[in-house]
């Protein structure tokens, strides 16, 4: 039902940013997306014993027909005014909006692929299912949450760019957002890399502790599926979503291919593995295109003061998990100490123009 719906919503929010109601297109896209974590965190906290991880997913189709409910409502009246304008304009929302049907059964396949391989190639090894999937869980309630806050903010500003400034602003715009977000995303996968034992510790039992070794090559995936978010939206602005599918099946096919062929001779940890790879080649592939529309270029510079920054914190972050007594503290001194040395960094190395860079996005 989720799959059914998500193209719907997709449609929805192509209308609005054709008419230019990025407004509106904010609200709704904050709508639906906050709403499906209240109602999945809502059926957990009350009603824990029915419902676990697919909470998630029933709070997606739960957001996803109020929503909808309500724009059906607002809209009743335009329901029955057919016109040979909006006539031509629903051909344009469907040739634009089929392919993400697409995208999400080959995102799907990309992010389930490695599960259901896993318990079919190593049956005898189930233990590693779970493994991988409280892995993951920790990796992704971490990162996409933040990620999709980001991704509201600086949406609307892209579409404006591009609808009134044209293709050099929007170039320019988008590139600033990709530096912040590399900037922002970049030390927490690499605290969650180096703390993920102690996480494991803290928040897990005993039987999943051996799992935190997914959690660098699943935080690093995740990492590449939110940067590809950013990358993909030339390929979108120029409403060349048939590409976008072509690239998310052929990254789904290589996906499958991956997981068997490295599950088979390296078990868990190469279905891991077959998960980075794939977002590495969706990623490359979606660069690839979508630099024939904008030239997306990061600064060299930018990225030596990037890997400074984490290198030092990387090593603070290392000595600070060996401090304290107890798990708990060591992650607090881990990410406090950090986070501080990071931000430190990044500033006395003047990686970026904060001031010059919000009157941009402005």
């Amino acid at each position: 039902m989720l799959l059914f719906f998500n193209p719907i919503i997709a449609l929805v929010l192509s209308n609005y940013r054709m008419q230019g109601k990025t407004s509106r297109y904010t609200m709704v896209d904050v709508a639906f997306n906050s709403g499906k974590y209240v109602i999945g965190l809502a059926l957990i906290i009350f009603a824990p014993n029915y419902f676990g991880l697919e909470a998630v997913i029933l709070g997606g189709i739960g957001s996803a027909i109020i929503v909808l409910s309500i724009i059906g409502i607002e809209n009743i009246k335009n329901v029955f005014t057919i016109t040979i304008r909006r006539l031509a304009y629903l051909k344009e929302y469907w040739t634009y909006g089929y392919p993400f049907i697409i995208v999400l059964f080959s995102n799907w396949v990309i992010t389930l692929a490695t599960r259901n391989l896993l318990l079919f190639l190593r049956p005898e090894h189930q233990f590693e299912v779970g493994w991988y999937t409280v892995s993951q869980n920790i990796v992704d309630r971490t990162l996409r949450i933040l990620f999709q806050l980001l991704m509201l903010a600086a949406l609307p500003a892209i579409y404006r760019a591009w609808e009134n400034k044209g293709a050099v602003a929007t170039n320019k715009l988008l590139t600033t957002i990709i530096n912040y977000y590399i900037i922002l995303f970049s030390p927490i996968v690499l605290w969650l890399s180096l703390a993920a034992q102690t996480i494991f510790k803290v928040i897990t039992g005993a039987q999943y502790w051996d799992g935190y070794i997914a959690v660098p090559w699943l935080a690093m995936s995740i990492f590449l599926a939110g940067l590809n978010q950013y990358y993909v939206l030339p390929i979108t602005l120029e409403k060349k979503s048939q590409l976008f599918g072509k690239i998310t099946v052929a990254s789904a096919v290589i996906s499958l291919i991956l997981n068997v062929l490295l599950i088979k001779y390296f078990g868990f940890i190469g279905g891991c593995i077959a998960t980075f790879m794939t977002f590495m080649i969706f990623t490359a592939l979606t660069l690839r295109y979508s630099n024939k529309i904008l030239k997306i270029k990061l600064d060299l510079m930018y990225f030596i003061k990037l890997t400074t920054s984490l290198t030092l914190m990387g090593i603070v972050v290392f000595y600070s998990l060996t401090i304290g007594q107890t798990d708990y503290i060591k992650l607090i001194v881990s990410f406090v100490s950090g986070t501080i040395i990071y931000g430190l960094t990044i500033w006395m190395t003047k990686t970026i123009d904060l001031k010059n860079d919000l009157d941009q996005i402005e």
